[in-house]
């Protein structure tokens, strides 16, 4: 009977223990009051917490909400076309957008929930930017860095906050789940709303940017799209307000069309597609979508926050209503057990603290713990068995976490399923986490591969190669070995381009790297850093003799004929070898010496190895300081500029002047104009060069009452590309007070080649204002006929190299260049006159000016004024002279 009693006598027994169901009530009181003040105080600590993170998250969306309306702002100037007049095309007051938007910014900065820190740095950021939108020529990209550096510090905070808020949530209880789910949804609105606001900025960067960066802002953009439809597609997947508003502006026509026009333009990733950014119609369509689309996405993440805010309200109520429930249930159980009289404490003590242990062991994480079993008492052991199950299954699903989190995909243990419809359901989220950790993996795996390699040959890309150039380095520093890098150009590709079409020379370009990939030893590198020119990184190499070896052999298979389309295409190269013996270089460094190397290669006749060396060493250096020095004496005044007569062939009389740089470097003297001006090309600094020549030039001639000659001003490639030339050339004029019509502007013939409809948009406009334009140096470059009927050109001025010819001949390659010009409607300027032969032969084939030292060297503004005086006489005898020869 004793027996009996022991293993089912549980009921019967508590009528031994009288006092114990008021005293289970009191302790259960006093636990539910602590727990109820303990979770007060969490809850308030996470609200807090959550009220800063959505502050965070509402500013970074906002950072990138100023930011688009800033850049589109400071682009509109450099197309002329006003803040006023677009937003009246448009329907919006573009000032008032802006002011809002800032006074959004500034309202979260000063509400006091983000970080004084963070708040104080951002704010010095968005006051730079702003400064600088304010200036009279902004720097697009200098503001776009300043917002760029202002989002990415409130981007690290809220990621810091989100992390937090995973760890502080969990002490208020299972409710925290919401407040969770809510704040990651918040988080992938506000990605959702950052990634579209910079995906505007990106496209309008890419539409009015300068041509030349085209292909790469592209590039940027596609990146960009490519995490905006990655972080909608996941936001719209998730049931909330903010996915529900996303959903409906995605849907709005208007907004669905430049959606659709952003997502064409960034997959397609071809410059020639994108639109003219000159049309006012381009204007319209593209700022109204940023501006709308840029609204939408903020209120996206606004309705995120809210949704955020109101969770952890939720918390806060079901914390209440769970006390409230505690302590009814607490009153119910008290009725149950006042009735119940007995209870035997005695020899259940031991197995219940046994159990308690167990589950205490349990919730502290303690999977490995042996679940003691086979109590006396049958409800107890019941108990026991059913912890002991508990523990199994949680230690199945933990190791399925750890499986997940390690990244180990093909375990088995994620095959294993625990009993029960919780079982399922959880053997079904594996399920799905595996896919997703397969497709991440994936897609991450594609877009790291896409970052790093060329899509036209599959080769490493400029930032591929210095990536893995500084891997190779590293290591060949650690095994004390030495590492070669070989920079080859292909000689003449142009000719590739222009005789065949540019299909075929794409399909040079990758036989091109094929043959350079069988030809480089096992574990040596192939990359192409972008048109004709490749790279090679070779390893462990001992001798410089080794790199020049390969470097022949690269030699020998690109000189091979490639047939393309049934065509026969010759090209060479060029090699320059850069070598790392020791240390632990900077890539970059090495591919500037391999640059330099190739650079020697070329002026030494083409097709040939160089060796970067000592002597290179001292021209880079050189080159650098006199970089740096010729952008003080541009600053100083030391640079000036000379003046070299241009006289009419038929009576020798004076006409015009061509203005030229003169540098006089102190402790230096002068330094020639053949040194000075190839360093300053290879920077902006001849941007700023060309600038200096033209303000100076046209007010000096101007300030010397010479209006009656015509003034020509040379300016560079880097000029024409950087889209400034035009509104350059109309404030030199301006400040001058020279008229139009005086001044002829000087395009390298070289130029013409590099961007056509770019370059004839600009002249367009030169002339327009009624400046001249004359095409320099012809006959060195590549022009073709069809290149001169499309430009709108008035001179051409035949290069100094073929009169210098016709010492030696009859002048019939003058004469032909001179009847071309007639034929075109272009006057015909000769330069490098130095011989009266060249200047009969000139005026006898028609020549419309001369130009040279024969005639009149370069000189001063002082000395100008007199040497036109003295000797206007002297021309004149010598066109009758001539005359009677």
């Amino acid at each position: 009977m004793r027996t009996s009693l022991l293993r089912f006598g549980i009921t019967a027994r508590l009528g031994l223990v009288a006092l114990a169901p008021a005293l289970a009530v009191a302790i259960g009181a006093g636990s539910i009051a602590q727990s109820k003040n303990a979770t007060r105080h969490d809850v308030t600590a996470l609200r807090r917490q959550v009220l800063h993170f959505e502050q965070e998250l509402l500013l970074r969306a906002a950072l990138h909400s100023e930011q688009s309306s800033a850049q589109a702002l400071a682009r509109l100037p450099s197309f002329g076309i006003s803040a006023n007049f677009a937003g009246t095309l448009i329907g919006r007051d573009f000032a008032a957008d802006l002011a809002e938007r800032r006074a959004r910014v500034d309202g979260l900065l000063d509400g006091g929930e983000v970080d004084a820190v963070i708040a104080a740095d951002v704010r010095r950021l968005v006051t730079d930017a702003r400064r600088q939108l304010d200036a009279d020529r902004p720097d697009v990209d200098a503001l776009g860095q300043a917002y760029d550096r202002a989002t990415l510090l409130v981007a690290t905070d809220v990621d810091e906050d989100l992390a937090q808020l995973r760890t502080a949530s969990g002490s208020v209880g299972s409710s925290s789940a919401r407040v969770l789910r809510a704040a990651e949804l918040a988080h992938q609105a506000t990605l959702v709303s950052q990634e579209g606001i910079a995906q505007s900025a990106g496209a309008a960067g890419v539409v009015f940017g300068p041509v030349a960066e085209r292909e790469g802002r592209l590039a940027a953009l596609m990146a960009i799209h490519t995490r905006f439809e990655v972080a909608t597609a996941s936001l719209l997947e998730t049931p909330s307000s903010a996915g529900d508003k996303l959903s409906a502006l995605l849907e709005r026509p208007d907004l669905a069309q430049y959606v659709k026009s952003i997502s064409d333009l960034a997959e397609a990733g071809d410059p020639n597609l994108v639109p003219d950014s000159r049309s006012p119609l381009a204007l319209v369509g593209l700022f109204r979508g940023i501006f709308d689309f840029d609204d939408g996405l903020y209120g996206v993440a606004d309705d995120a926050g809210t949704a955020l805010v109101q969770a952890i309200d939720e918390v806060a109520h079901d914390a209440h209503d769970q006390f409230v429930s505690a302590v009814a249930l607490i009153a119910a159980a008290l009725g149950v057990t006042l009735v119940i009289t007995v209870v035997s404490a005695g020899s259940l003590a031991r197995p219940l603290r046994r159990l308690a242990a167990d589950v205490r062991a349990v919730q502290s994480g303690d999977l490995d713990r042996t679940v003691v079993q086979g109590s006396v008492t049958t409800e107890i052991g019941v108990l026991q068995g059913a912890v002991a199950d508990l523990v199994a299954n949680l230690r199945v699903v933990d190791l399925q976490a750890e499986a997940l989190a390690d990244g180990r995909l093909d375990d088995a243990v994620l095959g294993e399923q625990v009993p029960g419809k919780l079982g399922a359901a959880l053997q079904h989220s594996v399920a799905r986490l595996q896919d997703a950790i397969a497709d991440e993996r994936s897609l991450r795996d594609r877009l790291a591969h896409e970052a790093t390699h060329d899509a036209l040959t599959g080769l490493l890309n400029r930032s591929g190669v210095l990536a893995h150039a500084g891997k190779v380095l590293a290591a060949a520093t650690r095994r004390e070995r030495g590492t070669a890098l070989l920079f080859v150009d292909l000689d003449d590709f142009k000719r590739v381009n222009d005789g065949h079409g540019h299909a075929a020379g794409d399909a040079v370009l990758r036989e091109i790297a094929a043959r350079l990939g069988d030809a480089v030893r096992h574990g040596d590198v192939v990359g192409r850093l972008g048109g004709d020119e490749f790279v090679v990184i070779m390893v462990d190499v001992d001798e410089a003799d080794e790199a020049v070896a390969l470097g022949e052999r690269l030699l020998d298979v690109t000189r091979e004929p490639i047939v393309v389309d049934g065509d026969r295409c010759v090209v060479g190269a060029s090699v320059g070898v850069a070598l790392a013996a020791d240390g632990d270089p900077d890539p970059l460094e090495l591919l500037e010496q391999a640059d330099v190397a190739v650079f020697r290669a070329k002026t030494r006749g083409k097709s040939r190895v160089e060796v970067f060396d000592a002597d290179l060493q001292r021209m880079l250096e050189e080159r650098a300081d006199l970089a740096r020095a010729l952008a003080e004496g541009i600053e100083r005044g030391e640079v000036t500029v000379h003046y070299q007569p241009i006289v009419a062939a038929d009576d020798l009389s004076a006409v015009g002047l061509e203005a030229l740089a003169r540098w006089e470097r102190p402790g230096h003297g002068m330094v020639p104009p053949g040194v000075f001006v190839p360093v300053a090309e290879d920077s902006d600094l001849v941007i700023e060069l060309g600038r200096h020549v033209l303000r100076t030039a046209c007010t000096t001639v101007q300030g010397l009452g010479l209006d009656g000659l015509e003034l020509a001003v040379n300016v560079s490639a880097r000029h024409v590309a950087s889209g400034y030339l035009v509104d350059d050339v109309t404030e030199a004029l301006r400040s001058s007070g020279m008229a139009a019509g005086n001044l002829t502007v000087e395009i390298t013939e070289t130029v013409l080649v590099t961007d056509l409809p770019f370059l004839a948009e600009q002249l367009d406009q030169l002339r327009a204002l009624g400046v001249r334009v004359a095409i320099d140096d012809f006959g060195t470059g590549f022009t073709s006929l069809a290149h001169l009927r499309q430009l709108p050109a008035d001179v051409i001025k035949i290069d100094r190299s073929f009169v210098s010819e016709m010492d030696g001949d009859d002048g019939s390659l003058v004469k032909l260049v001179v009847d071309l010009g007639h034929q075109l409607d272009l006057g015909v300027v000769a330069e490098g006159v130095e011989t009266e032969r060249q200047l009969a032969t000139l005026r006898k084939l028609g020549c419309d000016r001369i130009q040279g030292f024969l005639l009149g060297r370069p000189q001063t503004p002082a000395d100008l004024v007199g040497w036109l005086a003295a000797h206007a006489r002297r021309y004149r005898l010598a066109a009758v002279s001539t005359e009677v020869e």
